[in-house]
């Protein structure tokens, strides 16, 4: 029994920080976000080896990783996915798992996102679950449980949303538009493809010791809603304006943690900058936003990429830039 999935990850314009329950997973707020073309997962999983359950991802760089079963780590709940799964399914087999990133793991370029949901899909695909798999709802949950919402964005195409939610049942993906609705491109100036020192996972357990969480969260009711609309109408100033604030406004509560999580770096803020001269004083349809980690995404018009590239190639830190254009959500590419 093996199958293969691919994914994508994801950029969330309105984002996720902090938890309401650590044990489900279950987000603070609705956060929305688009698919990034060039930013995916391939994972091929097959049940039936023997000797225990191996897992090992590789990236773009040539870094290859091998996953220890860590209980209560991040890495270990790769394993317990597996073994919920299993009891699913029915299937008793041991896995063997191999991924393959298209880009650096672990720089704040959402690796776990498009990896978790090519993990879990592949997973189930493997196990002889396609109900789960094609019920992209049902699978979204799945893949939130796995330890993700960032990874549960990836379930279904385009721009989409995961919806605030009192219980699991009541917390899932939907999909806000089509990945042809809007020709927008995000530029991913990568300024350091190294490992992050504080993961998101250990950050979100962190984030209610700040004393501006509340705030965020005060902040951000109607936001979702905003984006969401921002998105439908194609109004690019207002995701832009929403987006800026929200990613200024998550890394102030980041970096009042305790212990603090400094994700910024001085090139990362330098590039802020820079985008809102851009927007301001040559007229670009330009904004920035970042996730966990240094490297800016820039998001702009299919019409202007190029020009906003060159601006980022230039810059003495971008070591290179990634081109995202809005993408599907995980596939199944192989099965049986």
């Amino acid at each position: 029994m093996k199958a293969t999935a691919t994914a994508p990850a994801n950029i969330a314009f309105i984002k996720y920080w902090g938890r309401k329950d650590h044990k489900l997973f279950l987000p603070l707020t609705t956060t929305n976000s688009m698919n990034l073309s060039a930013c995916t997962a391939e994972t091929v999983i097959e049940f039936g080896v023997s000797g225990g359950d191996t897992i090992t991802i590789t990236d773009n760089t040539g870094n290859s990783k091998e996953i220890n079963n860590v209980p209560g780590e991040k890495d270990g709940m790769l394993y317990t996915t597996l073994d919920r799964v299993r009891q699913r399914t029915g299937v008793s087999d041991y896995a063997q798992v191999t991924s393959k990133l298209s880009f650096p793991m672990g720089a704040g370029i959402a690796s776990s996102a498009a990896g978790m949901a090519a993990f879990v899909a592949a997973a189930y695909a493997a196990a002889g679950d396609m109900d789960t798999v094609n019920d992209r709802e049902e699978l979204s949950r799945e893949i939130r449980l796995s330890g993700s919402v960032s990874a549960a964005r990836s379930s279904h195409d385009g721009f989409t949303e995961h919806l605030y939610g009192e219980t699991h049942e009541k917390a899932y993906t939907v999909q806000i538009a089509p990945a042809e609705h809007w020709d927008l491109v995000d530029l991913v100036a990568v300024l350091s493809p190294e490992e992050k020192k504080i993961s998101s996972a250990l950050g979100h357990s962190l984030a209610d010791s700040s004393p501006f969480m509340q705030a965020r969260l005060d902040y951000l009711n109607g936001k979702p809603e905003l984006a969401r609309q921002a998105i439908l109408d194609k109004d690019f100033a207002s995701l832009a304006l929403l987006s800026e604030i929200d990613t200024i406004n998550m890394h102030a509560v980041m970096m009042t943690s305790r212990p603090p999580a400094f994700y910024l770096s001085p090139a990362s803020i330098d590039i802020m900058k820079n985008v809102i001269s851009w927007r301001e004083d040559q007229g670009l349809n330009v904004f920035y936003t970042f996730d966990a980690g240094p490297n800016p995404h820039v998001i702009t018009t299919a019409a202007e990429a190029e020009s906003v590239r060159k601006l980022l190639e230039k810059h003495s830190e971008v070591q290179f830039v990634l081109e995202n254009h809005p993408a599907d959500g995980v596939r199944i590419t192989s099965h049986g």
